[in-house]
């Protein structure tokens, strides 16, 4: 890799830093209205669970699974010079997911309620709030698809800006919701936020669409069903939203286990410390390995093994180098953290010190995490994401153990013993 290259990389890596370190003040900000307008309550579980359930088929299929598959195949293409094949193989790749995703879209909506009674909530009034929550969550789920294949075509032409500030956009709109009418506390605040939520996800997709455009070309006929491009990035998709559903479906496993066993409020107490687990998380790690992606995909189609091993090794050291002392200061002082940026409003004391030990649990595997997610697109750079696929496996199996196994003992930090990554969960991104 080239000087000019690497500067590149790193001016990259620093604007996306930022960026997303300007995403992450204001996911903060918009956590403490939340839980100042509306609390840690059964109904913020509500909320929780209704998010997680249109997330997880998110991570699945939409944003994060097809970014991953497209991008090493949308990339190949074009450093063969064959870019009118790489847009034509965009343009139906588009088309399917709106498609395929729109329907996933339209049955999340009609079957909410049998997908929310697998989390047994105790009152049917929280049951009721969690179902129509999550009916007005759903259409994010064929938005973000398309947003996904976006951010992988301005990724794979080097251009971070707009992708990382959509969720600065995304966190605008969700705070305004809440702070203008969410006021008045109790149900309709709910429907506030999750109304914000949706609008914060059209723009996410809205403020990608001219850069987009503007890269295009122009191609003779727009669909290439057949294309083996297209095929390989169906074969791609495959392992990778297996792989990202055995990591994701450790989220499930941990909110289903909370409501069942715990409390309606468990779901909420997991998912705020999973917040501030991310903050460092997402500020550095994921930005490292948004950056480095595209470039260890054109590295691994080029066959260039040292480098891509090169480029791989710094990456993995700026990450150790960055989360373990964020992992020292959570474990110490995350009673004072919490206290300091939630205990404000209808948050109380008790909730802070629920959150803070939920925290201390993620926070021991920070390091690990991050490093994973980095090594995980890695694999699907070179396009082989069987190896992922089988760890997770191993690591959905031991989780789940060992959340039957300690939650007698730890409460809602017994959930959070084996922390996952995520673009997702981005919540508080």
């Amino acid at each position: 890799m080239g000087n000019d290259t690497k500067r590149r990389l790193a001016a990259a890596a620093a604007f996306l830093m930022l960026a997303t370190a300007g995403s992450r003040v204001l996911g903060l900000v918009r956590e403490q209205v939340m839980l100042a307008y509306l609390g840690l309550t059964p109904a913020m579980g509500a909320f929780t669970v209704a998010f997680k359930v249109p997330g997880l088929i998110r991570t699945l299929l939409a944003d994060t699974a097809l970014s991953a598959a497209f991008i090493p195949v949308f990339s190949e293409l074009l450093q063969k010079d064959r870019r009118r094949e790489a847009w034509q193989v965009a343009y139906t790749i588009t088309f399917l997911a709106t498609l395929i995703l729109g329907a996933v879209s339209v049955l999340g909506m009609v079957f909410a309620p049998q997908l929310i009674g697998l989390f047994g909530f105790r009152d049917p009034a929280v049951f009721e709030l969690a179902v129509n929550l999550t009916r007005i969550m759903f259409p994010s789920v064929v938005v973000l698809g398309v947003a996904g294949i976006f951010m992988g075509i301005l990724n794979t032409y080097d251009h971070f800006s707009l992708p990382a500030l959509a969720p600065i956009v995304w966190n605008l709109v969700i705070i305004g919701s809440v702070a203008i009418f969410a006021r008045r506390h109790g149900e309709q605040g709910f429907y506030a936020l999750a109304w914000g939520v949706l609008a914060g996800t059209v723009m996410e997709l809205l403020i990608q669409v001219p850069a987009v455009w503007r890269r295009r070309e122009q191609v003779s006929g727009l669909l290439a069903l057949g294309h083996p491009a297209v095929r390989q990035t169906g074969r791609l998709l495959g392992p990778v939203v297996l792989s990202l559903g055995i990591i994701n479906f450790n989220a499930f496993i941990d909110t289903w286990v909370a409501t069942i066993y715990i409390s309606d409020t468990a779901p909420a107490i997991i998912d705020k410390a999973f917040r501030l687990f991310q903050l460092p998380q997402g500020m550095f790690a994921v930005a490292i390995g948004t950056v480095l992606f595209p470039t260890l995909s054109r590295l691994a189609t080029g066959g260039r093994t040292a480098e891509f091993r090169a480029s791989l090794s710094t990456g993995i050291r700026q990450i150790f180098f960055i989360t373990l002392p964020f992992t020292a200061f959570f474990i110490m002082l995350g009673g004072p953290t919490v206290r300091l940026l939630f205990q404000h409003g209808l948050f109380t004391s008790a909730d802070t010190h629920e959150v803070a030990r939920a925290l201390a649990f993620f926070s021991l595997g920070m390091a690990f995490v991050s490093a994973n997610t980095l090594l995980n697109r890695a694999f699907y750079g070179i396009q082989k994401a069987w190896l992922p696929l089988m760890l997770g496996v191993g690591n959905l199996a031991l989780n789940a153990g060992l959340d039957l196994l300690l939650y007698k003992p730890l409460g809602p930090g017994a959930s959070p013993c084996l922390p996952r990554s995520s673009r997702h969960s981005t919540f508080l991104g």
